[in-house]
């Protein structure tokens, strides 16, 4: 593995590369189309590995399937305060993986077991892949 804020850059390469790869001769793309293909990528690289199994078998948590069984959405003002404390949760795991080691990172985020916080840290992850990239793409090479 390579030094620590090195890492990441390799991280952005990788992904880069795959997007180029994806992106092809479509050069058109809006932005929010080149952002959803770096969506993918991240997910296939850094979403939980758990969950391609468990989906063929039958999970025992919450069901994300959208039909919002059981799920009790608590009143706007404490979800307000959470959304600010699981924010800045993500924020602390965005630097650590800007920084450190981002398989551990995802690996932690992926354990905490809180949806909000893995959709906003894989959101915030995007961004920044996609912003990087974009980025690399207009410097000559």
């Amino acid at each position: 593995f390579m030094s620590d804020t090195a890492n990441f850059q390799e991280h952005i390469e990788a992904v880069r590369k795959d997007f180029e790869k994806r992106v092809g001769q479509t050069s058109d793309l809006a932005p929010i189309q080149e952002k959803e293909i770096v969506k993918e990528i991240v997910q296939e690289k850094f979403s939980p590995r758990v969950s391609v199994q468990s989906s063929s078998q039958t999970v025992p948590q919450s069901d994300d399937q959208g039909t919002g069984t059981g799920v009790q959405t608590p009143p706007a003002s404490t979800h307000k305060d959470l959304e600010q404390q699981y924010q800045r949760v993500v924020d602390g795991f965005i630097q650590n993986a800007l920084t450190g080691d981002l398989g551990k990172v995802v690996q932690a985020v992926n354990n905490s077991n809180n949806p909000w916080v893995i959709d906003q840290f894989h959101d915030t992850l995007v961004d920044k892949f996609y912003s990087e990239i974009k980025a690399r793409q207009q410097r000559p090479a």
